[in-house]
């Protein structure tokens, strides 16, 4: 109970620090949960409050559940401006897709995928993110209800962490991240394991929510980080392409906003749907049916089993390779054999 007080206190403060208007905890139906694709929806998230003037104007009235669902979610996972950043983002497309489909005939599915994709990409997991999700009040009511535990028993909860280079590097500026990253390479190198901090947090203790809490302070210094900054260039690319095909064709528009759908999860999971959507933006971005038949391939793909098909790429430019010349040896020649005289007639 007393660790149940601390929780619930610890959210209540911050509730109030980041936001004077804050709710009742739920969940968001149109978004599968705060906590992303790949979290469970383990987190704790307000209900969405009415989309806010001007923005509301900007919009049409059809995307603003789901444009107030993605501003609550962003809001809680970083802060005010990255959720106005969200709402731009997503106004460029609604702009592109209205002057493509004037009366919305479609209504308006391109902005409608743009803003459900883009929340969750923008909320994309890192060890502050898995900290938040770990230490809010719900998800130890929903640990004790899983395992049938009573009121009155006393509930332990034991989370392992493993972060290593790829989440240390990530809150880091670029150029430190490169160095880091390079050091763990000449480790594996060398033959020894890739470097990572095992840790064996007791959750269910002041002292482990309190080392949680710590780590999902981290979110404070995200923006400085190289992921950060990897991120946000390819969700730019991602909707750059969105906004061309909209433009060339709705309907191909359509198609690469869905395309969001493929980043999702952690560590490879993540990585093998981001090759499978630059992949696309690659080589296929200019043709609907190509579009629609490698997303839903890489959808299939949830191991890394199922392959597209090749896409055609161009020939990649010749390497250097370095010749070596090497000066021939003179024939030597037997004494015996040499010719010293005239040959006869």
């Amino acid at each position: 109970a007393s660790l149940r007080g601390f929780a619930l206190a610890w959210d209540r403060v911050r509730a109030l620090l980041a936001d004077a208007n804050a709710g009742p905890v739920t969940a968001s139906p149109v978004l599968g949960g705060p906590a992303g694709r790949a979290s469970c929806g383990n987190a704790v998230q307000r209900p969405a409050s009415p989309l806010p003037q001007p923005w509301a104007e900007r919009f049409a009235p059809a995307v603003h559940t789901l444009l107030a669902q993605g501003v609550e979610r962003l809001r809680e996972y970083q802060d005010e401006t990255y959720a106005q950043l969200y709402l731009e983002r997503v106004r460029a497309v609604h702009q592109a897709e209205l002057a493509a489909d004037p009366q919305a005939h479609t209504g308006h599915a391109v902005t409608r995928e743009t803003a459900r994709w883009l929340a969750l990409w923008m909320a994309f997991d890192d060890i502050a993110r898995v900290a938040q999700l770990k230490a809010a009040a719900t998800r130890f009511e929903r640990v004790r209800r899983e395992v049938g535990a009573d009121p009155e028993d006393l509930l332990r909860v034991r989370d392992h962490f493993r972060p290593g280079v790829p989440e240390i590097a990530a809150l880091l500026p670029s150029a430190w991240a490169e160095r880091v990253r390079r050091w763990d390479a000449q480790r594996v190198q060398s033959g020894r394991p890739s470097w990572g901090w095992a840790i064996r947090l007791p959750s269910h203790t002041v002292a482990g929510l309190t080392v949680l809490r710590l780590l999902a302070s981290l979110r404070h210094v995200r923006p400085h980080g190289s992921r950060w900054t990897e991120e946000q260039r390819l969700i730019e690319r991602w909707l750059g392409a969105v906004g061309e095909g909209v433009r060339e064709q709705p309907s191909l528009g359509l198609e690469l906003a869905r395309c969001g759908r493929l980043v999702k999860g952690y560590g490879t999971t993540h990585a093998r749907g981001m090759g499978h959507l630059l992949r696309i933006l690659d080589h296929l971005s200019h043709d609907v049916l190509a579009v629609c038949s490698a997303r839903e391939a890489a959808l299939a793909d949830d191991c890394g089993r199922i392959v597209p098909p090749p896409a055609p790429v161009a020939p990649s430019a010749p390497k250097a390779q370095t010749l070596h010349f090497v000066p021939r040896r003179k024939a030597t020649v037997d004494p015996s054999e040499q010719d010293i005289g005239p040959h006869p007639r």
